[in-house]
């Protein structure tokens, strides 16, 4: 079997063995030592230093929060932290930033901001749970200003710029088979926005392996055989699909799937470059995984 791919390929899945690589040298660090350093806190502070130094200067990634100039939410006090926030920093004003330590935080405009991304140190069914949670509240940014489209055309993304997912840097030997997970991937609302994700590396699977986490919305009408709160897994392909209540007549329905191969992190990192620069396009979750280059993808030939 040989591994062959376009120039340059090889190195640049190594950003993600360096990125691995620094998060378990610091988290080792930090094991004997009364208070313990947070595992997604330095796996987030990792990614978006490295996404900063990777993707277009026009783009900037951070942590912090998003806040909308609708009167509705002139009285919210309770802003929600997350933990990548991907903005156009050529055209957004950053309302406010703090540079404490090594945890920088910003509140940027929500009308700048292209993607939300929620990183866990963790893929179990707890922390899948508590990132559509946190993602889910995004909700109320996008309906604020667009509740007449949602009501018109409910399986059409809202802010068609706009996407959120999540990032996963391990499945630990101790965490139970990860198709129990998506139950918890595939969330309690239609969230159309929410359309992909990320596990880094596998500890019950060929390390160099990655998965992609991906979305697809459809309707009743769609010719698609619907598996509905059932998990299907050969083990290398995991999904499952979720129905709905209607709206305005139709029948909508949320399919999420993950797939292990050794490209997942450049197919996502593509993909999401994509999704990014050709943000006016509503058809970003059929992008997923094929991405416009295959820069970083590998293949195997039998010989």
């Amino acid at each position: 079997m040989t591994e062959f791919g376009p120039q340059g390929w090889k190195q640049f899945i190594q950003n993600r063995e360096k990125i691995l690589n620094t998060i378990d040298t610091e988290r080792k660090a930090h094991e004997n030592q009364q208070v313990q350093t947070d595992y997604g806190f330095l796996a987030e502070q990792k990614l978006n230093e490295w996404l900063n130094e990777f993707l277009p200067k026009r783009f900037a990634a951070t942590k912090g929060y998003v806040v909308s100039d609708n009167y509705k939410f002139w009285n919210e006090e309770n802003l929600e932290e997350y933990d990548i926030i991907i903005y156009d920093q050529f055209l957004s004003p950053v309302l406010w930033s703090s540079s404490r330590g090594d945890d920088p935080k910003r509140i940027i405009p929500f009308k700048y901001v292209h993607a939300v991304y929620e990183v866990k140190g963790k893929f179990n069914s707890t922390k899948t749970k508590e990132a559509i949670e946190k993602l889910s509240k995004l909700n109320m940014y996008i309906n604020s200003n667009n509740n007449q489209l949602e009501i018109d055309y409910p399986t059409t993304p809202i802010k068609t710029h706009f996407h959120a997912g999540m990032i996963f840097i391990d499945v630990p030997d101790d965490t139970p088979h990860p198709a129990a997970a998506l139950y918890h991937l595939v969330p309690d609302q239609y969230l159309n926005y929410i359309k992909v994700g990320l596990i880094m590396r596998s500890h019950q699977r060929d390390v160099r392996d990655s998965a992609l986490i991906y979305y697809n919305y459809k309707t009743h009408s769609d010719e698609i055989v619907w598996r509905d709160e059932k998990i299907y897994d050969n083990g290398v392909h995991e999904s499952k699909t979720k129905y709905y209540s209607t709206v305005n007549g139709v029948d909508l329905h949320c399919y999420a799937g993950i797939q292990w191969r050794r490209d997942m992190f450049s197919t996502f990192i593509f993909s999401l470059l994509d999704i990014l620069n050709f943000s006016a396009s509503t058809h970003c979750n059929r992008w997923l995984l094929n991405p416009s280059n295959l820069y970083g993808v590998g293949f195997n030939r039998t010989e």
